[in-house]
């Protein structure tokens, strides 16, 4: 026999909660931004209730829940900060952004020296082409 669909928004949270939280953190990979999704997505789904309560099915209203936590964590990512924090700039400082892009330069411009070939490698001797494996190349 089929599940009548949930009552109200709460309920339907309280059932999904722990997958919700699975699917959050592994989409973030942090509990404070997973707990900041999962805040943002109850409130998102309270205000969207008359829309959800009238779908048919439970399994779709947990479906557009599960919709609601995915886009919100996918929000959280696009933080202007988060980019800054995956490449571990103080933000607070004025110029850390061009500090790291001048270091990342800096980087690639030394990995491309260490992968050219040498001169004194017999095996790269007269070629184009580095000793280094495919697979160490920087992918572009």
């Amino acid at each position: 026999m089929p599940q009548a669909p949930y009552g109200d928004a709460e309920s339907l949270f309280r059932a999904a909660h722990n997958e919700l939280m699975r699917v959050a953190y592994a989409l973030l990979g942090n509990h404070a931004d997973t707990e900041d999704a999962a805040q943002d997505s109850f409130f998102k789904l309270v205000t969207a209730w008359p829309r959800v309560g009238g779908l048919p099915t439970p399994g779709e209203q947990r479906a557009y829940l599960f919709r609601i936590v995915i886009n919100e964590a996918l929000h959280i990512l696009r933080y202007p900060h988060r980019r800054w924090e995956r490449l571990g700039v103080d933000t607070d400082r004025p110029g850390a952004s061009w500090e790291a892009l001048d270091e990342q330069v800096q980087a690639r411009a030394d990995l491309r020296l260490l992968w050219r070939p040498s001169a004194n490698c017999p095996e790269c001797a007269g070629t184009s082409s580095p000793c280094a494996p495919p697979v160490m190349s920087t992918g572009r």
